[in-house]
C-alpha cells in the first residue's frame, strides 16, 4: 500500500470511522482500518506495530469511549514512538482522563465534527491539514513528540545530595501508605537513585520495613483495580513495585506474598507486568512463574519481543529510548545482556530460578540476530552450565533440558554454517 492513514476508533464510534474512511477515498487518499485490513491468521498486536510504523499519519475517532479502551491506548503510543502526527476528531465534548491529556497534549484536535461531510467546517479543517501533510507543506497538526514521563534523564544530572533527597522522599512514602506509595512511583525511577533508596531502606527498623512490604504489595492490588490508572503510569507503577518488592523487601518475603505475587501474575493483563512479575519472582527462588513466562516466548507471543526490548533498555544496550515505547527490531546490540546471562550460566547454585528466562532469552536473542556472530566461549559455558538442581519441578527441568538441547543445536550448527 502507499502512503496511507490509519485510522483507530473504539468499536462504539465504528459506523462514523467506516463513514470518515469512505470520505478519506472519495479524497483520494488510502486508508488502513481494522478490522478490514488484517489478514486472516494474522495476530492482531503484529499487524498494528507495523500498520502504524509505516502510515503517514494517525487519525483518531475522539468520543468519551476511547479512554476505556486498552488498545487505542496502545496504538496512539505506537504513533508517539514512531512520531506520526496525530489528528484528533473530536465527536462529542467529554473529559480525557489524565493518560489521554498526557498523550494528546500535542495533538492537532478538530472543533466538534458534526457530519461526514466535506461542508462541515470542522470536516474541511481536517482535510485541509491531511492535504497539507500528504503535499509536505507546513501544516498545523504537530508530529507527537516523545515527551519524557519520569525523571530518568534528570537523575542522571543530580548531584548525590539530591538523588539521597528523592530517595529519602521514595523511602518516607513507602512507610507512609499505599496512597502515597502510589504517587511516589507514577514517576519511573532508575539506577542513579536506587542506589540510595537501598541505603535509606537498610537503616529502617524490622517493623517499619514490613510496612513497606505491606505497602507495596497493597499499592499493587490498589493499582490493578484502579480503571483510571493506565498506560505508561500503570506501567511505572507496577514495574517499580515488583522490583522494590521483591528486591529491596527480599529479605522479609515469606510464602504468602510470594503466592499473592503469583495470583497477582495469573490476573495480570499486561505483558510487561507479567515480565517484571515473573524476573521478581526468579529473583526469589521461585520457579514456576519464571518458567510459565519463559514458554510464552517461544510461540509467538508478544512476551517475546517485550522481553527482548526491556532486556536491552535494562542492560544499557539501548539507551535514550523510553523502556516503556520501544520495541525491538533486531538489529540492536546485545553485548551487555549477553555478558550477564552467560555469567548467571556460570554459576552453579544461587541463581537457578533464573535458568528458564536465561536460556530462552539467550535462543531468542541469537534467533532474532539470525544466528550471527557466535561467541565460541558462550557456547562453551552454555554446554558446561547446570540447568536443573534437586527443587526445581519436573516439568521445570523438562522444559530447560529442551531449550538448552535446542539452543547448543542451533549455535553449533550456526558456527559451522559461518566458518
Amino acid at each position: 500500500m502507499e502512503e496511507y492513514i490509519f485510522i483507530s476508533y473504539s468499536t462504539k464510534n465504528r459506523e462514523f470511522a467506516f463513514d470518515f474512511k469512505k470520505l478519506l477515498e472519495q479524497q483520494n487518499y488510502n486508508v488502513w482500518i481494522a478490522p478490514n485490513d488484517i489478514p486472516v491468521g494474522e495476530r492482531y498486536a503484529n499487524i498494528i506495530e507495523k500498520s502504524i510504523r509505516n502510515c503517514k499519519c494517525l487519525l483518531l475517532i475522539m468520543t468519551e469511549a476511547i479512554c476505556y479502551s486498552p488498545w487505542i491506548n496502545k496504538e496512539i503510543e505506537r504513533a508517539i514512538n514512531y512520531q506520526k502526527p496525530v489528528f484528533g476528531v473530536l465527536l462529542e465534548q467529554f473529559e480525557l482522563n489524565d493518560e489521554f491529556k498526557f498523550l494528546l497534549s500535542n495533538t492537532q484536535v478538530s472543533q466538534c465534527v458534526k457530519s461526514v461531510d466535506i461542508n462541515d467546517n470542522a470536516t474541511a479543517d481536517i482535510l485541509r491539514d491531511i492535504a497539507k501533510l500528504f503535499a509536505g507543506e507546513r501544516y498545523d497538526g504537530r508530529p507527537l513528540k516523545i515527551n519524557k514521563f519520569s525523571n530518568i534523564e534528570q537523575e542522571k544530572t543530580m548531584s548525590k545530595a539530591q538523588l539521597i533527597d528523592i530517595a529519602r522522599q521514595m523511602v518516607e512514602a513507602f512507610c507512609s501508605g499505599i496512597k502515597e506509595t502510589i504517587d511516589i512511583l507514577s514517576n519511573l525511577h532508575f539506577a542513579d537513585v536506587n542506589q540510595y533508596v537501598y541505603l535509606t531502606y537498610d537503616g529502617l527498623s524490622v517493623d517499619t520495613k514490613k510496612t513497606v512490604a505491606d505497602n507495596l504489595i497493597g499499592a499493587y492490588g490498589r493499582v490493578q483495580l484502579d480503571g483510571n490508572i493506565s498506560g505508561r503510569r500503570e506501567y511505572a507503577i507496577k514495574g517499580q513495585l515488583i522490583f522494590y518488592l521483591t528486591r529491596l523487601c527480599r529479605s522479609l518475603i515469606d510464602n504468602a506474598i510470594i503466592e499473592k505475587l503469583k495470583e497477582f501474575y495469573y490476573k495480570e493483563p499486561d505483558v510487561w507486568q507479567r515480565q517484571s512479575l515473573a524476573y521478581g519472582l526468579a529473583s526469589l527462588g521461585e520457579y514456576t512463574v519464571p518458567y510459565e513466562f519463559a514458554k510464552r516466548i517461544f510461540h509467538g507471543y508478544d512476551e517475546d519481543v517485550v522481553n527482548r526490548s526491556w532486556t536491552l533498555i535494562f542492560f544499557n544496550d539501548v539507551v535514550g529510548k523510553d523502556p516503556y515505547l520501544y520495541l525491538d527490531d533486531g538489529t540492536a546490540p546485545w553485548d551487555n545482556c549477553r555478558r550477564a546471562r552467560i555469567n548467571r550460566l556460570k554459576k552453579s547454585q544461587g541463581k537457578m530460578a533464573y535458568r528458564s528466562l536465561d536460556l530462552s532469552i539467550l535462543y531468542t536473542f541469537y534467533e532474532s540476530r539470525k544466528w550471527q556472530n557466535i561467541d565460541r566461549l558462550d557456547y562453551e559455558t552454555i554446554k558446561k552450565c547446570n540447568i536443573w538442581c534437586k527443587d526445581m519441578p519436573k516439568e521445570v527441568i523438562a522444559y530447560n533440558k529442551d531449550v538448552y538441547r535446542r539452543l547448543l543445536k542451533k549455535l553449533k550448527q550456526s558456527s559451522k554454517s559461518h566458518k
